[in-house]
């Protein structure tokens, strides 16, 4: 894959951290159980680039409202550093 890969994350969703508490209440086996849900954590993957977002979103929802702020932090369009 040409380009950057770039994982954007926020420690703060709480929906996403509501539904990982679920899901390992509930007992749920799933494939790679104990990691915790996309886009709350860094991961640790050479070539990825991990940009934490936790001070525009703290909901699912907030993506809507924040993606233009989150394409200029990643810098979009432009080379990585």
């Amino acid at each position: 894959v040409a380009g950057r890969f770039v994982n954007c994350y926020s420690k703060k969703d709480w929906f996403m951290a509501m539904l990982w508490q679920v899901r390992q209440a509930a007992g749920l086996k799933l494939n790679n159980a104990q990691r915790p849900f996309a886009g709350t954590s860094p991961i640790d993957v050479p070539g990825v680039e991990n940009i934490d977002i936790s001070d525009l979103v703290e909901v699912q929802s907030d993506y809507c409202d924040v993606q233009g702020e989150i394409l200029e932090r990643v810098r979009l369009g432009h080379p990585a550093y």
